[in-house]
């Protein structure tokens, strides 16, 4: 066993920055890189002695790197990568080899509550394109969401999805976006006083929401002309930027499902007609509500409590169709004026 001994107490930070002055006084081959720690880590010292075997910054790093220790790839992130590309130029005056730069796998975590607010502030600012021409080969879908976990859950969901292969492009369009952390959100969610927003963001990150949280997903490809479908695009893009986004909730008259109904009820004017042959007898909004959240939940009491007998009136056709999937079967069985069989071409269900 080897006795040392303590000539002096310093704090870790310290003591590297005195050992490394040491150390490069002794070995004339340590050379140090550094980027904006050089103060924190007691490095000044080290830099002011030996100049020329210090970094000189992170822009200048990678080649002083690749100067000393070549690779013949270098891993790293983004931002990482970003300024290695600014600096290619620069390593072909001073003729060093410049790696192979691959970006390695990165994941951000995040809860639903933050990923909601995300897409709200984030989502709602992304540029709109207004002059973009969708090409022959765009389609239209309506994407139905089976129930959640959540009261705000519970009734599935709805969406639409536009995608065009040669545009590279694939948007939902979702009218479900809202402030978790608003005052009194669930109160307010039964009673239908809450400010919601159209939300327009890449569709994988809509489906893999979907697959965390194990709900089912259908997509309806509707049956639509070129025209058609640039109609819709439009009049979603419009509708998505920040000073159009925003509509006031209403949970049976208002919502993500009857929004599909009543924008295509105002791109297509009058040539698309909805079937009804889902119609029950006898059925009212509370036996709808029930169908979808069991009587003895706390939800099922709220709703109940709050809204009382203005939901015992039997439900018309129209007022189905605040339920995701009765507005389905409205798109799956109904007509428009063109030569097709039906609105939609097909179902697809995607998990």
């Amino acid at each position: 066993m080897v006795n040392t001994e303590v000539l002096e107490k310093k704090d870790t930070r310290s003591g590297f920055g005195a050992g490394l002055l040491e150390l490069g006084r002794t070995n004339p081959e340590v050379v140090a890189l550094c980027a904006d720690l050089t103060g924190s880590l007691k490095m000044n010292a080290f830099e002011d002695e030996f100049p020329e075997r210090f970094s000189p910054n992170v822009v200048m790093r990678p080649i002083y790197q690749e100067h000393i220790m070549p690779n013949l790839a270098y891993i790293g992130g983004g931002g990482e990568l970003a300024y290695w590309f600014q600096l290619k130029s620069y390593f072909r005056k001073e003729e060093v080899t410049f790696p192979i730069l691959l970006l390695r796998n990165s994941a951000l975590l995040m809860s639903k509550k933050l990923l909601f607010v995300f897409f709200l502030f984030f989502g709602l600012k992304t540029t709109h394109s207004q002059n973009i021409k969708l090409s022959v080969y765009s389609e239209v879908s309506i994407i139905t969401v089976g129930p959640g976990n959540e009261l705000f859950e519970a009734f599935g969901h709805s969406a639409i999805r536009i995608k065009d292969p040669v545009l590279n492009l694939d948007l939902v369009y979702n009218y479900g976006m809202f402030d978790f952390n608003a005052p009194n959100f669930y109160l307010n969610f039964v009673k239908g006083d809450l400010l919601y927003k159209l939300g327009r963001y890449p569709f994988y990150i809509f489906e893999n929401s979907n697959k965390r949280d194990q709900r089912w997903m259908k997509s309806q490809l509707l049956n639509l002309t070129q025209d058609q479908r640039q109609s819709y695009f439009e009049f979603l893009e419009i509708n998505a930027s920040p000073k159009n986004a925003s509509y006031y909730y209403d949970p049976y008259f208002n919502n993500c499902a009857t929004k599909l109904i009543e924008i295509s009820n105002e791109i297509l004017v009058e040539k698309i007609t909805f079937s009804d042959d889902y119609i029950q007898e006898n059925e009212t909004l509370r036996s709808l509500m029930l169908k979808e959240i069991p009587w003895n939940t706390w939800g099922s009491f709220g709703i109940n409590l709050l809204l009382g007998n203005k939901l015992d009136k039997t439900a018309t056709a129209e007022e189905y169709l605040y339920l995701p999937d009765y507005v389905f079967l409205a798109f799956k069985n109904g007509e428009i004026s063109k030569k097709t069989e039906g609105v939609f071409n097909k179902v697809t269900n995607k998990g």
